[in-house]
């Protein structure tokens, strides 16, 4: 099973300056470390997202792909940032597979939905949801009444600061055309297929 995933965090302040720490999958025998295994970019028009993406090349990609035993119905991930290298904030995901219909997932909400000449099926679990608001994200908040925020999620702040975010985060399975397909908005960002993260249950 390959998964798309995209750790990310979003920082509109042009005076705070954020760095990746590292990656790691707490169940999984796998540490990604910044600068060594991965590095961060801007794949999107938006620039205040910064995308933890393989080191390798220079072309900012959306992401990394995972594979996972197919009997691992879910996993989590946790993406630690530094922010003006005083404090570090904490974005724990527990993405769960919610069925295993197919091969293939991604936590990009765009690439749940049902195309209009139905190429693609439905495959959102959630209903009325705003992608940007619902996609696993890490912020730099520094008020909590300035999220919109949606999903299932708990939030802690320090003083007035969000310094870790937990999500609950539903995967539903999708096609290999689905994730590659011309119907993916960043089809020409995404990480290669022949580039996934090996992740290996854990024996302790």
């Amino acid at each position: 099973m390959k998964v798309h995933l995209i750790p990310s965090i979003f920082n509109e302040y042009s005076n705070v300056d954020v760095e990746l720490i590292d990656l790691s999958f707490p169940e999984l025998d796998l540490v990604l470390k910044q600068g060594i295994d991965v590095v961060v970019g801007r794949p999107y028009p938006n620039k205040c997202i910064d995308v933890v993406r393989r080191k390798e090349g220079r072309k900012a990609i959306n992401g990394i792909l995972v594979e996972i035993p197919n009997h691992i119905k879910s996993f989590t991930l946790v993406t630690r940032w530094s922010v003006d290298a005083e404090r570090v904030l904490t974005h724990t995901v527990n993405y769960n597979l919610i069925d295993s219909d197919y091969d293939f997932a991604s936590q990009d909400p765009t690439l749940w939905y049902a195309t209009c000449d139905g190429s693609q099926e439905n495959r959102m679990p959630v209903n009325s949801t705003i992608p940007c608001n619902f996609n696993a994200r890490m912020r730099i908040i520094f008020n909590e009444k300035n999220t919109n925020k949606e999903g299932n999620f708990i939030d802690e702040y320090q003083g007035n600061m969000l310094v870790s975010r937990i999500e609950n985060y539903p995967l539903p399975t999708i096609k290999e055309a689905h994730l590659y397909g011309r119907y993916n908005l960043h089809l020409k960002r995404m990480p290669n297929i022949n580039d996934a993260f090996q992740l290996i249950e854990s024996k302790g």
